[in-house]
């Protein structure tokens, strides 16, 4: 007997050592296709903008600044104000001032690769002679949409909030993890509630937020770079993420984290609900905002709501002399050099002015009956 436990043991003890030789091997394969992945695509920030936050999975730093980088063209700043939430970077709007207009949304709403005046949030607020709050925050799906809207509505009040819908908003709220490279981004998802509702569950563990890759793709790219690179992001945040994913895994196995939301339909129909009723009791406007989309793959659930829903797709596509895809992309995505090169494919500054420029008149009609 006391030969087989030995040998059990020394069985064990090998197994374990190999695990561990081969973890501590994967290592540097990992961190060298981190490394190539930052060196040849330059989209990213020049700096760490994020931290992290136990109900949001991630939100901006406060009263920071940072840049977009591109792999060409020039860097795009953005400016964070106390809460987080994107500003001009030399003239806001007074703060407050009436009309106030909430814009929730991920990417497309914070006006990625444009500069914050010339996103849509900042172009309503200038031709209504009010000001904004561009809560949208990169990566988000609804979780963070209702979150956010929970948070600002009843302190803040505002005149008219503006709801982006996107059908990836909802896949992004049916899952634990949001959109990234490289980190594990937990990120708040629905589930059911123990009575069969809909409910919002915490991010799963907390985001790995002390790097930053801009310094990265910028160096010389040589063998001293790569294993500084090693040292200070990829060994800190895998060592991180892979120790929180096996945590992650003995409690999803023991039931101690329950499965996302199962129904899409469902939650696009609660969700927007819950947002049009929030808004009305504060006499607040809600205008939802098409972006990826059509009216055509507008949710039913959408006309019985009872607000007003706005084709920004449709409108965009109006513009166009030639109505084709691509003629959709040269016009509305973003191109650098010459011949043009796409840059970025969320849109430019000529769709965010379309944007407004729709959302004002839906606003002026509703004034108007």
């Amino acid at each position: 007997m006391a030969k087989l436990k030995k040998k059990l043991f020394l069985a064990f003890s090998a197994f374990l050592l190999a695990a561990v030789l081969s973890y501590c091997a994967s290592i540097p394969v990992r961190s060298l296709l981190v490394y190539l992945t930052v060196k040849r695509d330059h989209r990213g920030w020049s700096e760490r903008y994020f931290q992290k936050n136990e109900l949001l999975g991630f939100t901006a730093i406060p009263n920071s600044q940072a840049e977009e980088t591109f792999r060409k063209g020039p860097d795009v700043p953005s400016r964070f104000d106390g809460n987080g939430f994107r500003i001009p970077l030399k003239k806001p709007h007074p703060p407050g001032r009436r009309p106030l207009i909430l814009a929730l949304g991920d990417s497309f709403t914070f006006g990625a690769a444009c500069l914050a005046e010339e996103s849509y949030p900042y172009l309503l607020a200038e031709q209504l002679q009010g000001s904004e709050i561009n809560a949208g925050q990169y990566g988000s799906g609804l979780a963070q949409m209702v979150l956010l809207a929970q948070r600002i509505v009843p302190r803040v009040r505002p005149d008219y909030v503006i709801v982006q819908y996107s059908p990836w908003l909802v896949q992004r709220a049916l899952s634990p993890w949001g959109p990234t490279q490289f980190v594990k981004l937990p990120q708040p998802f629905f589930v059911r509630g123990p009575d069969g509702s809909l409910t919002i569950y915490p991010p799963v563990f907390e985001v790995f937020d002390d790097f930053t890759l801009g310094e990265y793709r910028q160096g010389d790219g040589g063998a001293i770079e790569f294993l500084h690179f090693t040292r200070n992001v990829t060994f800190p945040f895998l060592l991180h993420d892979d120790w929180n994913m096996l945590k992650y895994g003995f409690r999803r196995a023991a039931r101690k984290i329950p499965s996302p939301f199962d129904d899409p339909n469902a939650l696009v129909q609660q969700v927007y609900m819950s947002l049009a009723k929030l808004s009305e009791q504060h006499n607040s406007e809600m205008l939802i905002l098409l972006m990826g989309c059509s009216y055509g793959e507008m949710p039913e659930s959408f006309k019985g709501l009872g607000v007003t829903v706005v084709d920004g797709r449709a409108s965009l596509c109006n513009r166009l002399e030639t109505k084709s895809s691509e003629a959709y992309g040269q016009q509305y995505w973003h191109w650098y050099g010459d011949p043009p090169e796409l840059i970025d494919t969320h849109p430019n500054a000529n769709a965010h002015k379309i944007y407004a420029e729709v959302l004002e008149r839906a606003i002026r009609r509703n004034l108007e009956k």
